[in-house]
């Protein structure tokens, strides 16, 4: 497969985050290209629903499919805004507009072949949902990061390469911001089995660090913790000595053996705070250390680590629908032919439009959400088999392997907090057994 040349326009990600996310939004394009006329709520749910036929195992409520024009469709030209007259007056209505025929009409028939074809996992896992936060939508950064995987002749790509910054500018906002756009994408792939994302911790790692000279304030600065003082007690030996430069992974193997019970993992994030600028004296408990000005030659640690794949289980399924990102960015005129047939095709076959609709619901958090009540009932059965007290993540964990239905850690937590408000359970602070340095709530059944 060809690579990029360039990124997709602005236009091409506004259609994935519009139709190309969520299967009932791009049926309803196909039905409102059918009608090609002026739909007020009311007319468009029960058009949308007869469009899908009887017997159909999911039929959005009535009044979401004008919510998806309000909501996704009107903002990328889709669906045009207006009026119509129905028997209590005036009252608001789309139709479809000429680019929603020419463009998202074909696009919707490409994204519901390719749906068809991959019966196993929705645009919407891949894609993610239009109302997300921050200034991209997650459909553009999650089209942008498996088009860079999968057009990239390596396996495998580290965040830096993802996000095409230069590691020299790695104190800048720009790469801290757009390496974090990549690690949060990256990492919500991840939870759908999209990728896998690795952080490898490497023997000899090439960080490097360079003391410049005697920084001697004229006063002392505060206290300092023992992993502190245990790093900058190793720079100062090192400038005694005269060995003006080191690796990051020798300060680590000072400091774990000067302090056996700290976890390694947390004295390389302490590194980059430490060694940061000019390190200033210290308050000992009987004398006064100053130590030298600490420059950091190369990225930080762990970056250069975090190396991202594209899953062999949906990797056919990805290049598949990136290749459909591509040609619907260049216009192509086989591509949108082949899509208007497809749309043509499924418009009139009602199994194909009813197996969309139960796969757009199956894979929908907010179509298959659940009362509260009844995941309570879940959580607190959790706990009631789990030996001892469990975490939210432990008890994530457990709901995500027993239920089909998706949730988010954030709504188990909040399940948690409310159970211990009502008495139900009991929450009591703890040690991670990752790190024995990081306190975590820990909840289990009241005693009544």
């Amino acid at each position: 497969m060809a690579p990029f040349e360039q990124s997709p326009g602005v236009e091409t990600y506004d259609l994935i985050a519009g139709i190309g996310n969520h299967e009932a939004k791009a049926l309803l394009l196909l039905h409102l290209g059918k009608s090609a006329t002026m739909l007020s709520r009311h007319y468009m749910g029960e058009g949308f629903k007869e469009f899908l036929g009887s017997g159909a195992d999911w039929y959005p409520s009535p009044g979401v499919p004008f919510d998806y024009c309000i909501n996704s469709l009107e903002p990328i030209g889709q669906v045009l805004k207006g009026t119509v007259q129905s028997h209590i007056g005036e009252a608001k209505a789309y139709a479809i507009t000429e680019f929603g025929q020419e463009v998202g009409i074909p696009t919707a028939g490409l994204i519901l072949d390719w749906s068809l074809n991959h019966p196993d996992i929705s645009v919407q896992r891949i894609f993610g949902p239009t109302h997300s936060k921050g200034a991209v939508r997650a459909p553009q950064n999650r089209a942008s990061l498996l088009a860079e995987l999968v057009t990239s002749p390596e396996s495998s790509l580290s965040t830096v390469q993802i996000a095409g910054i230069n590691p020299a500018d790695w104190e800048s906002s720009e790469y801290q911001n757009s390496l974090r756009t990549v690690d949060i994408t990256s990492r919500a792939l991840a939870a759908n089995g999209i990728v896998s994302v690795v952080r490898r911790e490497t023997e000899g790692n090439n960080r490097l660090f360079r003391i410049n000279g005697i920084d001697q304030p004229d006063r002392p600065g505060p206290e300092r913790g023992p992993i502190t003082l245990a790093i900058q007690d190793f720079v100062r030996h090192q400038y005694d000595a005269g060995k003006f430069e080191f690796t990051a992974e020798e300060v680590v193997a000072h400091t774990t053996r000067a302090l056996p019970d700290e976890d390694p993992a947390h004295i390389r994030t302490r590194i980059n705070n430490i060694l940061g600028s000019s390190i200033r004296a210290t308050k000992s408990t009987s004398h006064y250390r100053y130590f030298p000005s600490v420059e950091r030659l190369e990225i930080p640690f762990g970056h250069q680590h975090t190396q991202v794949t594209l899953n062999d289980s949906y990797k056919a399924a990805v290049e598949a629908l990136v290749e459909i990102v591509i040609a619907v960015d260049d216009r192509s005129s086989s591509a949108l032919e082949k899509g208007r047939k497809m749309a043509e095709e499924i418009s009139a076959d009602t199994s194909k439009k009813q197996l969309l609709i139960a796969k757009a619901y199956n894979f929908s958090a907010v179509a298959r959400r659940r009362p509260v009540s009844e995941t309570m009932d879940a959580v607190i059965g959790i706990l009631r088999q789990h030996d001892g007290p469990a975490d939210a993540r432990t008890v994530y964990d457990t709901y995500t392997r027993t239920h089909s239905r998706p949730i988010t850690e954030v709504t188990i937590k909040s399940i948690l907090r409310r159970l211990t408000k009502e008495n139900i359970t009991t929450m009591t602070k703890q040690r991670s057994k990752a790190s024995n340095r990081k306190l975590r709530n820990y909840y289990q059944l009241a005693e009544n």
